[in-house]
């Protein structure tokens, strides 16, 4: 179970559902238009929001850094419900600019 460091972030989610009903990332879109495609999902496990105790999952993700789609960097994608989210705090990767959404 993984329980994320940090205040989450909401954010949107392009997703594919399989026949079997299973959902997989393809994208993150954050609020001020920014798209990170997402190039494979690495694994998935039960996650815990520490403010809320929310359970939901946690997907474990390497996302294109750029437009360019050359680089690519781990990132925790979390589902809590229909809501998508990532916390910033949680890993050594894609910055959330935060600063962005608060204004």
């Amino acid at each position: 179970m993984r329980e994320p460091k940090g205040t989450r972030v909401p954010v949107a989610v392009e997703v594919h559902v399989g026949l079997d009903g299973e959902a997989a990332p393809r994208s993150i879109l954050w609020a001020d238009g920014r798209r990170f495609g997402i190039f494979h999902v690495l694994g998935r496990e039960k996650a815990r929001d520490p403010r809320t105790r929310e359970w939901g999952w946690c997907y474990d993700c390497m996302v294109f850094k750029d437009v360019l789609r050359v680089d690519t960097v781990r990132k925790r994608l979390y589902r809590f419900g229909a809501r998508w989210a990532v916390f910033p705090g949680d890993s050594r990767d894609l910055e959330a600019r935060t600063d962005s959404h608060a204004k």
